[in-house]
């Protein structure tokens, strides 16, 4: 991630404040301003700008916002930054109290794509986005990229929690915890269907009824197999049973159902013959039915004549009264057409004015518009905005001549400067070499120092060692024949086991003679010797070490090139004064240079102000040219020089003609409805005339065919027929004799065939035969069930049998895959012999990586005193990633907290270095390009100041932008961009120095 422009608003003491870090990318530059200016507020906007926090915990939101900001002031930051080739641009706005508000105004947060496209709006979302675009949260970022004060040393003195955290973003282990929380579901999942197979087991062989013991799952399958063995003999007999009791059971039942039958035929005679009299009994009334129906027939004939004879005399009576209605009408209509022909007439007399009035409406309603009734106004205030430009564009014009006449004076180019940047900055270059040389030539004298100072050790030591060895030897004379006290007991144990004549126990040597009584040590005298056998080996590791630093001292001065110290600083003396001199001249020629582009770019605007003044006046001119033409065209076309006249004129015509139009439109539209009233009264009459005339001649026929049957037929006039053929209820009275004769038929019938079956006509008594049915029915049943119980235990026995074979040989299945995911999962989380989890294994390779590359810097550093390991006390599953330092001047590990101030600024240094190259190596996706550093440079002495300058050098030739906060005075010196921040009554400036 490289930051490309930052602005600020309200935000600390920056009123409104812009960075563009494009003329320092992949350069190191310093950050330099007084304490209390707003350096670190640079960090803190970057921050927060990214995730909406400062770049230390210890500062919340509200202390950034600026104390001179008002209630209508918005804080806002604005960052554009690079990452990947893919570049965004994110703003904030920090939320504020505002005076009568009781909530404070929310923060607001936009994160914007290369293209402007809005990829977040939200405030949370704006945050996720860009951890998910950086990959690394604000605490991470703070720890890796912004090192701020107070916490550029937590990376190295972290817990092995805190650097798990870190390591596991930057890279990527997650996915193995997601491995160990997918094994653990996996055991539980297995172990689960393990559990419900179980139950399901159970659950099936508790429905057998067995209360048996069994020691497993497939001894009870063999019980439960022999059980549905017996079950089908047993089955075998039963179905035999049955069969012979159906057979005695249908024999009884088709006895019973014989006597049945005869019985129901004896009840449905009886039946039959009492229906048979009922029928005899309604034979009378059927006659009179079959008399009216003969009736009903001989009038139907003449049916449709006599009903159409009525309902045409009765439509002729309507008719007539229609017709003389509509010759009504037709009489009124024609007097009104009379009239309004007669005042359609006196109407066109007015026609020729009308359209003499409409032809003058027509030509000249283009001028009906708002512009030409302003023409005289917008001439005159035209006229004088002309003179206005006039004027103006005279002043420019001098003004344009005495900023040539300035320009001529300053004779100063880009190429002079660019010359004398190119001389100072090789005299710069020079100077640097110089003090490199000079520092490191120092750095020699202290090697010499060093050795000499050493040999003088060893030469002190070696005369200590001889002394010591004197004194062991005289003291180990005087007790040569004597034992030591924790050598007594063993001692006498074998002196009593000796004899004269007998066999050593320890040699298995015959004993000649008994040796004299052992001598032991005082506790003095064993004190003395393991004192001075301590202090030997004390000055042999001392000899050892001192050596050591030696060897490391002359390798270190082996290849050196050694220079005069003298005439090394002589030299750089002049260097340094022939820089000041070129700064001088530098700042001189810059400042003639911003005057000179100061008066170009003023003097430019002057000519494109003239240029576009002139272009007013010829546009303005044009204009009111134009202006004036629209009004002679007016005037000549209208005949009128008053626009208002003109106005009045014109409304009044349209109103007048407008009138005309609409009353004549009205008195033709009622016309021509009068005249189509006419025709369709006249069609109807005429319609309704030659109706009438059939309907009487119709009716003359008719009348003829009914005359002729009445004297035919024994009826007495129309009035006896209109009755009978009103009668609705023939038909039914047809179907009802019909129904009688059929009925009367089937009885008889039915009488004949039934006397013809029967052999007698008594009943019998059922009540025996059914008993005994009853009987044979339930010893039928009773066998069934027992049958069907038999039948669904064997089912359910052989139902149970089968799932749970299949239920047990997937808990087999379940039981090996459970034992080898439960033995994979103790290994993965660390349950093993060496408590060590998967993750925790991958996180010790990467951190043992990044400790190699940071003790190739914090080596040369530290003169090769220092190197940092990984901690290899005793470790828990959530231990084993603490740091310790090894010190090679004393050959042994020590913790963190033991370090100075400078030598924990330069491990924190050279592990956050290492930190950002090794997540480079490993391609994670992560595109760590920038690192600040705020303070810690203080510590430092000298040589290890520009060891650590030389190494951030090494990585910003590398293509990193490094930025650094420090009040250390060599670090002005030796970087050439500076970033110069300024503060004045509080408020502060920042203006890159380059």
């Amino acid at each position: 991630m490289k930051p490309i422009k930052l602005e600020m608003e309200h935000f600390g003491p920056f009123k409104n404040e812009t960075i563009d870090f494009r003329s320092v990318e992949g350069q190191m530059f310093l950050i330099s301003g007084k304490t209390g200016s707003g350096k670190t507020m640079i960090f803190d906007a970057i921050t927060f700008g990214l995730y909406g926090q400062t770049s230390t915990k210890d500062r919340d939101e509200d202390s950034v916002r600026s104390q001179f900001a008002t209630d209508e002031d918005v804080s806002r930051v604005s960052l554009e930054f690079k990452i990947g080739g893919q570049k965004y641009k994110v703003e904030r706005e920090l939320s504020f109290s505002k005076e009568g508000r009781k909530s404070k105004v929310p923060s607001k947060a936009a994160l914007y794509a290369e293209d402007g496209t809005v990829l977040e709006s939200s405030v949370t979302g704006v945050t996720n986005k860009i951890i998910e675009i950086i990959q690394l949260t604000a605490e991470q970022f703070r720890q890796i990229l912004i090192l701020p004060q107070g916490e550029f040393k937590r990376l190295l003195v972290s817990t092995s929690e805190e650097k798990q955290k870190i390591l596991r973003t930057l890279f990527r282990t997650e996915r193995f915890v997601h491995f160990e929380l997918k094994l653990r579901d996996l055991e539980r999942n297995v172990q689960t269907e393990m559990h419900h197979l179980e139950a399901k087991i159970s659950e099936q062989l508790s429905t057998l009824p067995d209360s048996e013991e069994h020691p497993s799952f497939h001894h009870r399958l063999t019980f439960l197999e022999k059980k549905i063995e017996g079950a089908r003999l047993e089955s075998g007999g039963l179905e035999g049973r049955i069969r012979a009791a159906r057979a005695k059971r249908n024999a009884l039942q088709e006895e019973l159902n014989n006597k049945t039958a005869h019985n129901e035929k004896v009840a449905k005679l009886q039946e039959l013959t009492g229906q048979q009299e009922r029928l005899e009994n309604r034979s009378g009334s059927i006659r009179l039915m079959e008399g009216e129906i003969a009736d009903y027939k001989r009038v139907s004939a003449i049916s449709f004549e006599l009903k159409r004879e009525q309902e045409l005399k009765t439509q002729l009576i309507k008719s007539e009264d229609k017709f003389e209605e509509l010759n009504s009408d037709h009489d009124k209509i024609e007097e009104e057409y009379a009239a309004l022909q007669e005042e359609l007439s006196i109407l066109g007399s007015n026609e020729c004015k009308i359209n003499e009035s409409e032809r003058f409406i027509t030509r000249n309603e283009r001028f009906l518009d708002d512009r030409f009734e302003t023409l005289p106004k917008r001439i005159d205030w035209l006229n004088k905005e002309l003179e206005q430009l006039r004027q103006s564009c005279r002043k420019l014009n001098d003004e344009y001549a005495s900023l040539g006449e300035a320009l001529e004076t300053l004779t100063v180019s880009h190429e002079d400067f660019e010359t004398l940047t190119s001389g100072k900055h090789a005299l710069e270059l020079e100077q640097q070499a110089l003090k490199r040389a000079l520092e490191q030539e120092g750095k020699y004298i202290g090697y010499d120092s060093e050795i000499n100072a050493i040999k003088e050790k060893l030469r002190i030591n070696e005369n200590n060692r001889h002394e010591c060895e004197q004194s062991l030897e005289s003291v180990k004379s005087t007790v040569h024949s004597k034992f030591k006290k924790e050598d007594r007991e063993h001692i006498e144990h074998l002196f009593s086991h000796l004899e004269v004549g007998g066999a050593c126990p320890v040699c298995q040597k015959t004993v000649e003679e008994m040796p004299d009584a052992p001598y032991y040590m005082s506790e003095a005298e064993e004190e003395h010797i393991s004192t001075l056998n301590a202090r030997l080996e004390k000055l042999k590791d001392e000899n050892e070490s001192l050596r050591h630093e030696e060897r490391m001292y002359v390798k270190l001065l082996q290849d050196a090139e050694r220079l005069p110290y003298d005439k090394l600083a002589e030299e750089l003396e002049v260097i340094k004064a022939s820089v000041s001199e070129a700064d001088g001249e530098l700042k001189d020629i810059k400042n003639r240079l911003e005057r000179k582009e100061t008066i170009q770019t003023e003097r430019d605007e002057k000519s494109n102000l003239l240029h576009k003044g002139n272009i007013e006046i010829e546009k303005t001119g044009n204009r009111i040219g134009q202006l004036e033409e629209h009004l002679k065209d007016f005037s000549r076309e209208t005949g009128f020089d008053d626009y208002s006249e003109f106005k009045y004129h014109m409304e009044h015509s349209k109103k007048e003609a407008e009138a005309y139009r609409q009353h004549k439109e009205s008195l033709e539209a009622r016309r021509d409805a009068l005249n189509q009233d006419l025709t369709m009264l006249s069609q109807s009459m005429r319609h309704l005339k030659e109706m009438m005339d059939g309907d009487k001649e119709t009716i003359s026929g008719l009348s003829a065919v009914v005359d002729d049957f009445l004297d035919k037929e024994p009826f007495i006039d129309r009035a006896e027929l209109h009755q009978l053929l009103s009668m609705h209820d023939m038909e039914a009275k047809e179907q009802e004799v019909h129904d009688f004769h059929r009925e009367k038929s089937s009885i008889e019938t039915q009488i004949d065939a039934i006397k013809k079956e029967l052999s007698h006509g008594e009943s019998f008594d059922l009540k025996e035969d059914r008993a005994m049915v009853g009987q044979a029915d339930d010893e039928l049943e009773r066998l069934q069930t027992e049958l069907a119980v038999l039948h669904n235990d064997i089912r359910q026995f052989q139902r149970v049998f089968e799932t749970v074979s299949t239920y047990i040989g997937d808990y087999e299945t379940k039981k090996e895959r459970y034992q080898a995911v439960h033995e994979l999962f103790q290994k993965v989380t660390g349950n093993n012999h060496s408590k060590i989890s998967l993750e925790r294994y991958v996180l010790t390779y990467f951190l043992e990586k990044i400790l190699n590359i940071a003790n190739s810097r914090l080596l040369e550093m530290t003169n090769h005193r220092y190197a940092l390991i990984r901690s290899r006390a005793a470790s828990r599953r959530k231990t084993g990633l603490d740091i310790e330092v090894f010190d090679y001047y004393n050959n042994s590990a020590r913790h963190i907290s033991s370090l100075s101030g400078g030598e924990t600024f330069q491990a924190s240094l050279s592990l956050a270095l290492a930190l950002s190259e090794a997540v480079q190596q490993e391609a994670g996706g992560i595109h760590l390009d920038t690192m600040f550093i705020d303070e810690g440079f203080g510590t430092l002495d000298k040589e290890t100041l520009e060891i650590a300058i030389s190494t951030l050098i090494d990585l910003q030739s590398g293509g990193k932008t490094i930025g650094i906060i420090s009040h250390v005075t060599e670090l002005k010196e030796q970087l050439h961009h500076i970033l110069e921040v300024k503060s004045e009554d509080e408020m502060s400036t920042a203006t890159f120095n380059i």
